[in-house]
Order: structure tokens, then sequence, then C-alpha cells
């Protein structure tokens, strides 16, 4: 999280800026813990606090869905089987980019899979099908890297885009469009500087031509938690154009971060108020953000398997039994040893659930609805379960063991 806030040089001198209004502490550096916002801060080093009443985030329950699923060895779910009454939104993972900057299907997924899911108001007139655009392989190393940063750079590829983008939600027969970019502005991810107030000019515009063309398309975007990343997204300027900000509140620390000096490759556990903290310190409301959760689980192998505990050493990512950090609001288990795999269950999206209401949220959203099991037990967590009208015969996904 060291980073030189803005004109730093100077330190000692009172009244230097950081990104996402965070606190620059007195040696110019930025974050949200007391080391920058304690002794000799030299700007926003009040930690703020949503004012608003509570809410009832389960009103809106938005899932995923992978397209590329049917392709997986085991653990599909087909369109005809996504639980189209049980949702309010569905978003189909992914819509790409091509080269000409014309939104598209994914290569090696059917034109037919994306007309499939646009059918499914006849089970449920109420669901909005929304395309999420991009997801982290469209910008991960290889020839698509730099697709969105070029899409954004100039206004005539921002309208390219956006003249296809609409005609592609009439032809296909959806309510909206999610944009998941993972990054703008970030380096390690082949995105530009400008890439901010880039993607917010594109959101503007968007507006503009949603309104221009008489339809009352849904428009969304997803926000990461790390303070690293979330710097790069102007905010300010993003928000007035979009229904709701997905939060990706999970995969805040994994394998990768084993290296991190900070971090370290320990399974802790901590609350990660910190992470969402941002967004009050961005000026976004409660009300516009929706609180994403993960249907899946994270697996170490423990260096010390007679030492399973949170703080206990893991090597590298890889008869269980179940446990619960309610501290953290998080469930582990080991199995054959050495194996941690730590997830969400009934009792801890209960509990993230109660703390979204509390601050406001105006929703859920769930990765992904395909990595449920064959009962859907973690959408039945997050949900009214009374709604439900499946049997286990109804899906191809992976059974609950015991």
């Amino acid at each position: 999280m060291l980073q030189r806030s803005v004109d730093s040089m100077q330190a000692s001198v009172a009244g230097k800026t950081c990104p996402l209004n965070v606190c620059c502490s007195q040696y110019g550096f930025c974050g949200t813990t007391s080391e920058f916002c304690g002794t000799g801060c030299q700007s926003d080093c009040t930690q703020p606090s949503p004012d608003v009443p509570a809410s009832s985030v389960q009103n809106r329950v938005v899932g995923y869905w992978e397209a590329w699923n049917s392709n997986s060895p085991c653990g599909t779910m087909s369109p005809g089987q996504i639980p189209a009454t049980i949702l309010t939104h569905l978003n189909v993972a992914f819509g790409s980019i091509s080269a000409d900057f014309d939104l598209t299907t994914m290569p090696d997924v059917s034109a037919a899979i994306y007309q499939n899911v646009g059918n499914l108001k006849s089970k449920n007139p109420d669901l909005n099908s929304i395309i999420s655009v991009c997801g982290w392989d469209l910008t991960d190393a290889g020839p698509t890297q730099e697709i969105f940063t070029s899409m954004v750079s100039s206004i005539e590829n921002r309208a390219t885009f956006i003249q296809n983008g609409i005609a592609w939600l009439g032809q296909y027969g959806y309510d909206g469009i999610d944009f998941d970019w993972e990054y703008p502005g970030a380096g390690d991810r082949g995105s530009r500087q400008e890439d901010g107030v880039n993607y917010a000019l594109l959101l503007q515009e968007l507006c503009t031509a949603i309104d221009t063309c008489g339809k009352d398309y849904i428009v969304t975007f997803t926000a990461p938690t790390s303070y690293w990343y979330l710097q790069n997204f102007d905010m300010t300027g993003m928000v007035p154009y979009v229904d709701w900000v997905n939060m990706m509140s999970y995969d805040l620390h994994v394998v990768w971060d084993a290296t991190d000096v900070y971090i370290d490759s320990e399974v802790f556990a901590h609350k990660n108020l910190t992470e969402i903290s941002l967004f009050w310190r961005a000026n976004v409301p409660p009300s516009d953000i929706v609180l994403r959760l993960g249907f899946y689980g994270r697996t170490y192998e423990l260096t010390d398997g007679s030492c399973w505990k949170p703080g206990c050493a893991f090597i590298h990512s890889t008869g269980p039994t179940p446990y619960v950090n309610t501290t953290a609001a998080v469930s582990y288990m080991v199995y054959n040893g050495k194996n941690w795999v730590s997830f969400d269950d009934a009792t801890t999206f209960a509990a993230k659930i109660e703390y979204a209401n509390k601050i406001g949220l105006n929703g859920l959203m769930v990765w992904a609805i395909d990595l449920d099991d064959t009962n859907l037990n973690a959408l039945g967590a997050i949900t009214d379960s009374s709604a439900f009208n499946i049997s286990s015969a109804d899906f191809s996904l992976v059974p609950l063991t015991t």
C-alpha cells in the first residue's frame, strides 16, 4: 500500500493528498491504518462512516454465470438449468471486445448460448439478463491485453463500442451491460495511466446513448477492494452514470500474496473492513454498492499439518473437518492432513448479509451460480429458499457429499 501522496517530496508541508482520499502520512505515504492516519497525518486523517438507514440486500440477488462452464469436466449448468426464478439479475460472463472495438461473444462459446440466456424471460419475466464485458482473461498477458484500454482511449473508439453494444443488447434480448475491467490504470495488467478518466467518459457517453435510443438498459461496473487497483478508478466521474457498483469483496489476499512482506504465506483471517471504507472515502454511498460473494473456496497446502488455525504457514496453492472463524466471518476446513481450504457457507453468508444490511448496501452478487452444488445450497443460503422448486436431478453440478 505504500505510495507517495501527490506533491509529497516535501512531506512536511501540510495538505498533500492521496488517491481515493486516503490518509497522507507525515512522511508522504498513502494508507488507511494508524501509521498513516495517526500522528503527523497531513490530509484526510479521519475515517468516514456511512450514515444511512438499514437495507435488505436480499431484495437484489445478482448471479454471475460462466458461459463456458459446459467445457468443464464436472460441475456444469446449461442455460436451461439456470435458476431464473430465484435471481433478480443474471450476469453472463463474459462478453468480449473485438479488435475493431465491437462487443462480441467469447471466441470459444457458441453465440447460441448467449441467445438462449436472453430467452430466460419465459421462465421469469422479471429477470434482468446482463452481459458482463471483459473479465480477467481478456486483459491477461496476451494478444487481447490492451483491447479495453485502446477501446476507451478515444471518442471514436468508444462510440464504436457503444453503438455496437446497444445493438448487441437488442439483438440478444438483454437488459443491460456490466463492465469487469481488471484493471484500468494498472501497468501490470497492460493498462495506461489515463484509463481512469477514459473509463468514466465511456460510461458517460454510454449513458447519453442509452437515453437517446429510448431504452432503459442497466449499466454497472465491478470495482476491486484493493487500494492498489481501486486508486485508478475515477469513482466520482463513474458512479453517477451507473445503476450500481459491484464490490469485489473476495480474493482479498490469496496465494500470490505469499511473498508480500506485509501479508506473508500464512492463513491469517481478518475483518477486511478497511477495504470497504475506501468506497466511503471516495464518496460512494452504500446504496450504490452491491456486495459480491464467492461460491468457491481457496485451497492451500499447510507447512505443518498439526498447525491448521489462522496464523499457520502454508506451502502453496492446492474426510474434511469444518471450522468457523466468527471474527473474520469465514469458514475453513482441513483435509488429507495438510490441505486447508477457506470458503463461505450458510453461517458466514448470514454474517455478511447482516453486516451489509446494517451499513445500507443495495444487493448481493455471487461468483458464480454454476459453482454451486446440486442442491444449490449456497444460493439457498442467501435467498428465500422457500421459493426453490428444484431437485438435484435438475442440475449437472458437483454433488454435495458429507
